[in-house]
């Protein structure tokens, strides 16, 4: 596809409803690639010169359609950054569309003495950071132009709306957000349509299509990476618990193992990870671990006279060190991640029966084998890069599934 070009003035959301070409396609272009990352980047970089028909029409806040991969919608883009020509080419940076929800601010809602933030599942939350939505002329004229769609499954917890912060932050931010507050998820934008998927199962974005890239039939090129910066071979665990009727203590209290002496024994305030420490023996590395969002930490009660949680026991931090342990493996496991150059060969005889490779979508399952690395294993698709102009991939990395690292 060649990207086609409309003015700053244009209304975006009228670009996407649209078949109109603007002011014409970039015929031009040397170079277009849009690079998209699960809850993270999405950008078109494009690389035309000065002499090209539309390049005086090429300005900040320029919109720029694309396609994102073979099977996807044209996405929109803003032009963010122009770069100085190097040799009569400039490179060009757009973000997109989506990315306008970083303009649009929330309310913020604080909770006094006696009232608690609401207690409500994804979907509700969702619901309630649209509510609070101050728009402006990036996202709608008096109503929101996004439209968000909820397919994540959640459990109702705490969700705290206490700060201002922009849409994105409070879908994609590393704290408060969405993302954070409900576990891991994965996000669909498609222009001014927004959904929330789980990262496994029947409700995930990405599926196993059976796809296989393998070293000698359609694998140009493997760059593996492994990083053991997420090993921990310990836990300090605690648990911090309200207390309303105890202003003197902060309106909470704190637990941690050796609490426990007076009532039980244990040899240490620490929970090991076992498989951390049998890769790593010279390793100590120890980090504290709050179990506030345990199931067992929701309702407690105290000790008459006390501020002890009735039946605590040593186990119970070592059956919620362990849930976390089982759900986070990259604690005792290197965390690995393959960058793949591909070339689809299925077209041609030798190779007819080869998966179509550019079926591959973000978030997809694959098995990748390269028997040389000894490497046989299904990995999700954590970052796409796709060749505009060519309609293919350049590159895709690869990440490790959770359950399934050995």
């Amino acid at each position: 596809m060649i990207p086609i070009l409309f003015d700053k003035s244009a209304n975006p959301k009228t670009i996407v409803n649209s078949n109109n070409m603007g002011l014409g396609r970039l015929n031009e272009c040397i170079k277009a690639t849009v690079t998209e990352e699960r809850n993270g980047l999405y950008e078109l970089e494009i690389e035309y010169p000065v002499n090209g028909v539309h390049f005086s029409e090429i300005n900040y806040n320029s919109w720029i359609k694309a396609k994102p991969f073979v099977n996807g919608d044209v996405q929109l883009f803003r032009v963010y950054k122009i770069s100085k020509p190097i040799n009569g080419i400039c490179t060009i940076n757009a973000e997109h569309v989506s990315y306008l929800l970083s303009y649009a601010v929330t309310t913020v809602r604080r909770w006094g003495q006696g009232s608690n933030p609401p207690v409500i599942d994804c979907s509700d939350a969702l619901d309630l950071l649209i509510s609070r939505v101050l728009t402006d002329e990036y996202v709608g004229d008096g109503s929101m132009a996004f439209q968000f769609q909820n397919l994540h499954s959640s459990v109702a917890t705490e969700f705290i709306t206490d700060r201002a912060k922009s849409m994105r932050e409070y879908l994609l931010g590393p704290e408060g957000s969405l993302l954070a507050v409900y576990g891991d998820s994965e996000y669909e934008f498609n222009n001014f349509s927004v959904k929330l998927y789980d990262a496994e199962g029947v409700n995930a974005r990405g599926h196993d299509n059976g796809v296989r890239i393998q070293y000698g039939q359609n694998m140009l090129n493997l760059k593996a990476e492994i990083s053991d910066q997420d090993i921990v071979t310990g836990f300090y665990p605690y648990i911090i618990v309200d207390i309303p009727d105890d202003p003197d203590r902060g309106w909470h209290n704190q637990f941690m193992m050796q609490d426990i002496n007076y009532y039980n024994t244990t040899d240490s305030p620490f929970v090991m990870n076992p498989a951390a420490q049998a890769a790593y023996p010279y390793l100590r590395r120890i980090v504290s671990l709050n179990l506030k969002d345990f199931d067992r930490w929701k309702n407690v009660d105290f000790v008459p006279g006390t501020y002890v949680i009735q039946g605590l026991t040593v186990q119970d931090f070592y059956d919620c060190v362990d849930q976390y342990i089982e759900a986070h493996p990259e604690t005792a496991l290197p965390h690995k991640s393959i960058d793949v150059s591909f070339v689809d060969l299925s077209s041609t005889t030798e190779y007819k029966n080869v998966q179509p490779l550019e079926a591959i979508n973000l978030c997809d399952i694959v098995t990748v084998v390269y028997k040389e690395w000894q490497v046989d294993a299904k990995f999700k698709v954590v970052k796409t890069e796709y060749n505009v102009l060519e309609e293919r991939y350049n590159n895709i990395t690869l990440g490790a599934l959770r359950k399934t690292l050995n």
